[in-house]
């Protein structure tokens, strides 16, 4: 329109938009099914509802600007690239408890050893030992004289864990082993002949 006079004209701005891809595979994780790998965020505003990511025998910790380390991403973050973003779920490995028993106090002992952290439980006729997925983790089995192992039972499972000693494991969860051991057996002669009888 035609002005009659000075005027002022004023500048007007909109957020630019970035997609985020939220990637949860990087790490071993995955997105519920049906949920969107990517969203749409406007510069100056907070990212707003995250999808959550999951792991077995994982806990998951939070989106994050980087596979590892990198600054955490929430959805009150405010949104500052100028680029679209990838975040990456990122998850901390689950603590379980190994254990071990034996029945009977006078057949013999165990204790356990965490392979991969180096700690060892204290040897006993009930022992247990913290451990985390992936970790490797023997089970020792003393036999008491006049005794020798015999085999493990899984009481997880209830099911035989086989007969080596140490038995050797791979954690992905609680794990619970009972140490079973057998009387030895011995032949006793009768020898009456050397001096000179007869039975």
């Amino acid at each position: 329109r035609l002005i009659t006079s000075n005027q002022t004209l004023y500048a007007q701005f909109s957020a630019q938009s970035y997609t985020v891809t939220f990637d949860a595979t990087t790490n071993g994780g995955s997105l519920p099914a049906g949920t969107s790998t990517t969203k749409t965020v406007n510069y100056g505003s907070t990212y707003g509802t995250l999808p959550s990511a999951s792991k077995s025998g994982f806990t998951f910790t939070g989106w994050y600007t980087s596979a590892s380390g990198g600054t955490q991403i929430t959805s009150s973050s405010t949104v500052s690239i100028t680029s679209n973003q990838t975040l990456y779920a990122q998850f901390s490995a689950n603590s379980y408890t190994m254990s071990a028993y034996v029945s009977d106090s006078s057949w013999g002992t165990v204790y356990i050893k965490n392979v991969t952290r180096n700690t060892t439980s204290q040897t006993g006729t009930n022992v247990s030992l913290t451990a985390y997925v992936g970790d490797t983790v023997r089970f020792y089995a003393t036999a008491n004289t006049g005794y020798h192992f015999w085999y493990w039972w899984d009481s997880v499972s209830e099911t035989d864990a086989g007969t080596s000693n140490p038995n050797q494991i791979t954690v992905v969860g609680d794990a619970d082993y009972s140490a079973n051991f057998s009387a030895n057996q011995y032949t006793v002669t009768f020898n009456a002949t050397t001096n000179g009888g007869s039975l």
